[in-house]
């Protein structure tokens, strides 16, 4: 893996490996071994496995060597674990801006600017602020992951795509047009007086596409189980927001799969699913893996379907890059904060909110949140907690116009 040739073209070890298997010991360079991980479904699953710690520090001390490693390597988020990732997490995000990062922190200090340096030298949670190391190694990190890393990606990734004919005749369905990727991203929902709002306001549950498969029937049969009443209805809407809007804008999307996932993209907040070691939405996400497999669905199936459910904590996903994603993201923000409700018909929000109402969800749901940031600080749920969601909840028009 170190020879010039794996630089020009590495698909032909990695291929190899993959063949062997999808966890492997194997030899480097310099005489040592190391593991290599090719599989999908292990290669997520390895970050987060209590087990294999990230501290290369102390990974070193306990090594005969003692080795001590810069700060730049020892210090990132990478290379520790929580709850020191948690907090050099929380001290970093305060500081991302667009701009880039300065090179000097003496410079920064005397004349602090709008950079991200200047932000992270600048950053404090109550008392807490980042080391001088830190502050190296926080930089480093960005260049490492945000363009060693993708610039490979995009480099090998694009060839490999080129002379792969059969993989190009897989991702043919799954291309958009530009001229259509724009209209579906960019352009604003339908408004009185476009030529479409008519049929979009007219709209009904009896129009909008509800999955009749034998997972999407199992998947509501374990939601009605587990979930309160009111964690059932809402999830159910999550459902039905996303269809409309989907219908609304063109979204073309694979009803069965963002069905199953918003049955249980909440999961992982009721007690007999909820996790004490991974946020919520993770844990969801696992328990989606595991139906999926019960239903029959192939491994990649159940990964997005897992996929789905974490994104869905996400501010934002791109359409074109998972569109039930980008739909549940829509539709959970639009029932539990009320973000974007007109980007639906009245009548239809009136006719939903009939068939499946609240039940008091915004007191329940903010309750499970406060529960899972207490014990689950680094979690995006607690994260929510903190940015005042509880506010948002109680301003939830949904709820003001719920008959």
């Amino acid at each position: 893996m170190d020879s010039a040739e794996f630089s020009r073209d590495p698909c032909p070890l990695l291929a190899a490996l993959r063949a062997r298997g999808s966890v492997q010991r194997i030899g480097t360079g310099n005489g040592r071994t190391t593991w290599a991980v090719t599989g999908w479904a292990e290669a997520r699953a390895v970050p987060a496995d209590a087990r294999l710690p990230k501290d290369t520090a102390r990974y070193c001390a306990d090594r005969p060597s003692g080795r001590n490693p810069a700060p730049a390597v020892g210090r990132t988020m990478l290379a520790t674990d929580p709850p020191e990732h948690g907090r050099l997490r929380k001290l970093a995000i305060t500081a991302f801006t667009p701009a880039a990062v300065a090179p000097d922190h003496a410079l920064r200090r005397a004349a602090p600017g709008h950079d991200v340096l200047s932000g992270l030298i600048a950053a404090r949670d109550a008392s807490d602020r980042p080391s001088e190391p830190e502050l190296v190694s926080l930089p480093v990190l960005l260049v490492d992951t945000g363009h060693e890393t993708t610039t490979p990606l995009i480099g090998y990734g694009m060839p490999a795509l080129l002379q792969d004919d059969a993989l190009r005749a897989r991702l043919a369905p799954m291309s958009v047009h530009p001229m259509d990727f724009h209209r579906r991203t960019w352009t604003a929902e339908p408004r009185p007086g476009d030529p479409a709002y008519a049929t979009i306001a007219a709209m009904t549950m009896d129009d909008l596409v509800i999955p009749e498969t034998r997972a999407c029937r199992a998947a509501l049969e374990v939601a009605s189980a587990y979930c309160s009443p009111a964690l059932l209805n809402h999830s159910v809407r999550a459902y039905l927001w996303a269809a409309a809007y989907a219908s609304a804008n063109d979204i073309a999307f694979d009803p069965e799969l963002l069905y199953v996932s918003a049955m249980f993209h909440d999961i992982g907040l009721v007690k007999e699913f909820d996790s004490h070691t991974v946020p919520f939405d993770e844990a969801g996400g696992h328990v989606a893996w595991v139906f999926g497999a019960g239903a029959g669905w192939p491994v990649e199936r159940r990964v997005r379907a897992s996929e789905v459910i974490v994104r869905h904590m996400w501010d934002e996903v791109d359409v074109a890059l998972d569109p039930e994603a980008h739909l549940l993201v829509f539709s959970t923000s639009l029932d539990i904060s009320g973000q974007r409700p007109d980007a639906l018909p009245a009548e239809l929000r009136a006719e939903v909110l009939r068939r499946r109402p609240r039940l008091g969800l915004g007191e329940e749901f903010l309750a499970c949140f406060r529960s899972q940031a207490e014990r689950k600080p680094d979690s995006p749920a607690a994260d929510s907690v903190r940015n005042n969601i509880a506010a948002r909840i109680a301003a939830n028009p949904l709820d003001a116009s719920q008959p």
